[in-house]
């Protein structure tokens, strides 16, 4: 799809859902609801959707797993379709838990406003209901909400950077500069930048999963009815989105020689936050494989001891366990860097990819696959493609299409390792990592 194309489609979209868009349609992309009321119009019809993904209601052991209360529709995907290896390291790392994780230090607000940015930017109601609740909840005024959504000028000098890099950082990954970072600088610590760039990062990998499975809306949000029907003050009636101002298009991929030429820079630029260096960074992680060097992601992440070393142990189950094999998990890491200009990531995946056998030709192939490839293995190219440059766009027959080479818990699969790459990309490109070798 061209630039052009991509543009009449969004515009259509929203044409589209600012005259008729009351509830979910049942085919096609979700439409995009342009004003405050609704938003939560959208938000509270989500209840009634199908998923494209079966996801049973929640059993009495679930419940009592869960202290008693039903756990959300993500947190029963994740259990039905994923590997525990998988979801016991990002359990250990803090990064799902409900309670507050001592590690970090951003106030809990502050995190959630920029969970709003990333879930109103992909066009994820699953996602962008539950932060409604949790703001709510953490005393945020229904004014303040919307104010995320249409005026930034409403919130402090600290608060407005934050926002800005979020909602960039969401659309246009590919566009971060020196400058984004920079205005963090004068409000926050390199520890807190790194920490804003991963939290940013994993609502995006987040908002891919539950939107692609097509979760509907809960009707109950950890203790309490998941309603979102706060009348909307005048202020906010018809006001227009600072968010969706624009379609957020990726260019052409680039040519060989240029990927070539861009993974060389890469080795050599410096990073846009201060790293620990290696002993540090070994005694941080001391638990884990004790003498060997820290990669530059892991040292990104190293002030953060617990979490690196849970997202360490998540790379790991990822690429050693699933129902996918490893082959086509290296490809979907290509083709999400590919489309995010993650060079520090692509360099990743095209190490793992002449680790897997690949040759070189063989893996800028993978920009244009061809009958050379099983059909399945395109299919997934093409919707991780799809998934990373427009979320907005998935629809019930992306889903259908996989599912003609791919059992359900393949599928589900696929999506959390696009979802993964997604994560990954933007943590390593915003911090401007250099790849190692």
């Amino acid at each position: 799809m061209t630039r052009r194309s991509h543009w009449i489609v969004w515009s259509a979209l929203v044409l589209i859902a600012m005259a008729v868009a009351r509830t979910h349609a049942a085919d096609g992309p979700k439409p995009i609801p342009p004003t405050r009321p609704e938003i939560k119009r959208a938000l509270e019809a989500l209840k009634e959707r199908k998923p494209r993904l079966a996801v049973p209601p929640a059993t009495p052991e679930q419940i009592a797993k869960n202290e008693g209360v039903p756990p959300v529709g993500n947190g029963r995907a994740r259990e039905l379709y994923l590997p525990e290896e998988w979801m016991t390291p990002e359990r250990a790392s803090g990064a799902s838990s409900r309670e507050p994780n001592e590690e970090m230090q951003l106030e809990y607000g502050f995190g959630v406003a920029l969970f709003w940015i990333s879930s109103r930017g992909n066009n994820c109601h699953y996602c962008l209901g539950h932060q409604e609740l949790k703001l709510a909840k953490a005393g945020w005024a229904d004014d303040q909400i919307a104010a995320l959504d249409c005026d930034w000028d409403k919130f402090d000098e600290k608060m407005k950077p934050a926002l800005a890099l979020a909602r960039k950082l969401t659309l246009e990954p590919q566009n971060v500069t020196d400058a984004d970072i920079v205005a963090l600088r004068p409000h926050f610590t390199d520890r807190q930048i790194v920490e804003m760039v991963h939290l940013i990062a994993r609502y995006n990998s987040t908002n891919r999963w539950t939107d692609s499975l097509g979760l509907p809306q809960d009707r109950a949000f950890r203790d309490r009815p998941a309603k979102i029907d706060t009348p909307t003050s005048d202020e906010f009636q018809q006001t227009s989105s600072i968010i969706l101002t624009a379609a957020p298009t990726r260019p052409a991929l680039e040519s060989r020689s240029d990927v070539e030429a861009r993974l060389a820079e890469c080795r050599t630029r410096t990073p846009r936050v201060e790293l620990l260096d290696q002993a540090a960074a070994e005694k941080a992680l001391a638990s884990l494989s004790p003498g060997e060097p820290r990669s530059n992601w892991v040292r990104a992440l190293a002030t953060m001891p617990k979490l690196a070393a849970g997202k360490v142990e998540a790379v790991r189950a990822l690429d050693e366990y699933g129902d996918i094999k490893q082959p086509l998990k290296a490809q979907l890491a290509w083709a999400t860097a590919r489309e995010n200009r993650a060079w520090y990531a692509l360099g990743h995946a095209r190490a793992k990819l002449k680790q897997l056998g690949f040759s070189d030709d063989e893996i800028f192939a993978l920009d244009a696959p061809d009958n050379s490839l099983p059909a399945g293995t395109r299919e997934a190219l093409a919707f991780a493609h799809k998934l990373t440059a427009m979320p907005q766009l998935i629809e019930d027959a992306d889903i259908v299409r996989l599912q003609q080479h791919f059992n359900d818990r393949q599928v589900a699969q696929i999506v959390y390792v696009i979802c993964s790459g997604n994560y990954f990309d933007r943590l390593t490109e915003a911090l401007q990592l250099p790849l190692e070798g």
